[in-house]
């Protein structure tokens, strides 16, 4: 039922508006894109088409929609919308940045003053056509009602009578529903997830929410007594790219990229993050067929027999389709109870090695880190009393095969049993937190000889200055400049000249204590902070060392390589009482030395 939406884009100047379609020879859609193109070209402005030349859109999103969109606390742009705005922004030639907001109404906010150019993911409304252009639809998503698991299927709304739906206070299916539906009697809640707590609990027969949500909704939260009771077919969410109208132009690039995007993508992107399967009850033909045959009682008796089979069926189907969400899952599903294991799903015994026969006999601390043992165990007791705990939080595991990973672990209270018990899901993070590292490792270090850089250097020299000052005590920095590096460059090739920086960076990395810091802040330049070092005369005696380090020929290719270097001192708080004022002082007194 989830799709992606692509509408025919049509010929502006043709009478018949002949739809472009997804089958088309591949020379005639390449024609009619340059056309439209043109067409758009034409009516820029110069600046706007100063802009066109290098496209880049701000986004606005919504930070906590997930598995639509969500903004992780690292900063990152992820679920269906995110990986879909990435492969339209891809074929539209164009870049996009997120602009991060606190929740959907701040992201409103700033796309109204101009802080954003376009919302990513929104359906259009007359409203927001006050300050916004909409792009083709590029998902839709149906609503379904939603209802109790022995609860009849619903065909018609409009057919049934006295039903209590719980309905999210202020939202536009609200009003849909107050105005279509008459018939039933509305419960106004706080939130979504209230409304499906209301039905999973009784206080309501049915909620109407969309598909992707509703799926999500009920695995995320443990709700396995609710499921899908039927659609309404005018209730659909068309997914569009917002635009405010001060970057207008922008709409007919998006809708080439939507155009370009093949239509199973978005069924593919969705059902990585929610398995989606739709069971269809019987036809109107059928109900009828079935009416009829309670005319006679021989026939009634037939009736009920198939019935009685039907529900059967259905039932077999609902635990299947279950059993198949959660075997199926990428997620580890865990329910602990007593600190035991008492329910596994195979992805689990993927993550941790063990099998579910083995994980009954081991009790849940006992595959935990020693470190996260205790934070682990005090979100499972919370949850188990029905404390607030822990949403989702990171810890690590040790596998069967002696490997520590790291996973993240959400849960929630559930009764197993008529007892209390909690229902987690883990996920493999240890790929996400290498490559987290990785990364933090290199915003901090010099790609070539892996010593601080610049920004690290500066970080480390503020906080001994504080120090320094603080304790009232002495610290020397030095720079450090290879003389006539750029002749080896020249002369043996930048490789040559690359082995020498390294070479260099590893000697003064062992001449060194392991509380200096030397760091590579320019091609050929090095800054060393020496901690605890009262006197010039203790700072010279380093200098020394340097200068001799240098002159340590550098072997390569059976060819020695000679070099001397200048260094400079500063002294705090001598030569300076400020991060700026040091590096100028040594950088003055390694060019004095140069030149002398």
């Amino acid at each position: 039922m989830i799709e992606l939406f692509g509408e025919s884009i049509f010929f502006k100047f043709s009478k018949t508006k002949q739809p472009l379609c997804y089958n088309s020879n591949k020379k005639r859609l390449l024609v009619k894109k340059l056309f439209f193109r043109l067409l758009f070209l034409a009516s820029l402005t110069y600046s706007q088409v100063s802009l066109a030349n290098e496209p880049h859109l701000k986004f606005c999103v919504d930070p906590d929609w997930y598995p639509y969109e969500k903004i992780t606390p690292q900063g990152e742009y992820i679920g269906i919308a995110a990986e879909l705005i990435s492969k339209i922004v891809q074929k539209a030639n164009i870049t996009y940045s997120i602009v991060r907001t606190q929740n959907w109404e701040e992201s409103i906010e700033f796309s109204k003053k101009g802080f954003c150019d376009a919302l990513a993911f929104l359906n259009q409304t007359p409203q927001r056509e006050e300050w916004l252009v909409f792009s083709e639809p590029y998902f839709t998503d149906p609503n379904v009602i939603i209802s109790r698991e022995q609860s009849d299927y619903i065909s018609d709304l409009s057919t049934v009578s006295n039903l209590k739906i719980a309905l999210p206070k202020g939202s536009s299916i609200l009003e849909k529903v107050k105005k279509d539906f008459p018939n039933l009697y509305i419960i106004e809640v706080e939130s979504e997830e209230e409304a499906f707590s209301f039905v999973s609990k009784g206080k309501a027969d049915i909620t109407l929410r969309s598909l992707t949500m509703a799926i999500y909704t009920i695995k995320s939260k443990g709700w396995f007594n609710l499921k899908v009771a039927g659609e309404v077919p005018r209730y659909v969410n068309r997914l569009r790219i917002g635009i405010v109208k001060e970057k207008s132009f922008f709409q007919e690039i998006l809708n080439q990229g939507i155009l370009d995007l093949k239509p199973q993508l978005a069924r593919e992107i969705a059902n990585r993050y929610v398995a989606i399967k739709i069971q269809k009850n019987l036809s109107t033909k059928e109900i009828i067929l079935y009416s009829l045959a309670f005319l006679g009682a021989l026939i009634l008796f037939f009736g009920f027999l198939l019935y009685q089979r039907k529900m059967n069926k259905r039932l077999e189907n609902i635990n299947e389709r279950y059993k198949s969400l959660i075997e199926g899952s990428r997620e580890g599903i865990v329910v602990t109870q007593h600190h035991k294991i008492i329910f596994s799903n195979p992805s689990f015994s993927e993550i941790t090695g063990y099998s579910f026969e083995e994980l009954k006999d081991i009790p849940i601390d006992k595959y935990l880190y020693e470190e996260d043992k205790q934070r682990a165990m005090q979100n499972h007791e919370k949850r188990v009393a029905g404390l607030d705990a822990e949403s989702r939080y990171p810890v690590r595991f040790l596998t069967k095969d002696g490997k520590t990973i790291w996973v993240e672990v959400s849960g929630t209270l559930i009764h197993w049993g008529n007892e209390p018990a909690t229902l987690n899901f883990i996920v493999d993070i240890t790929q996400r937190i290498q490559s987290e590292e990785k990364i933090k490792f290199m915003a901090h270090h010099d790609a070539l000889t892996d010593l601080p850089n610049r920004w690290l250097m500066d970080d480390r020299l503020e906080q001994q200055i504080a120090s320094a000052r603080r304790e009232k005590r002495k610290f020397a920095l030095l720079f450090v400049d290879l003389n006539k590096f750029k002749p080896i460059n020249d002369t043996f090739g930048h490789e040559t000249g690359d082995f020498v920086l390294k070479t260099f960076a590893l000697r003064l990395s062992q001449i060194l204590r392991q509380s200096d810091t030397v760091s590579r802040v320019g091609g050929d330049e090095y800054v060393i902070m020496l901690p605890n070092t009262q006197t010039y005369k203790d700072a010279q005696n380093v200098r020394e060392k340097i200068i001799n380090l240098s002159q340590i020929p550098f072997s390569i290719n059976e060819q020695d390589i000679f070099l001397t270097c200048s260094v400079g001192i500063a002294l705090f708080p001598d030569d300076g009482e400020s991060k700026d004022a040091l590096y100028t002082a040594a950088d003055n007194s390694m060019y004095k030395e140069k030149k002398s």
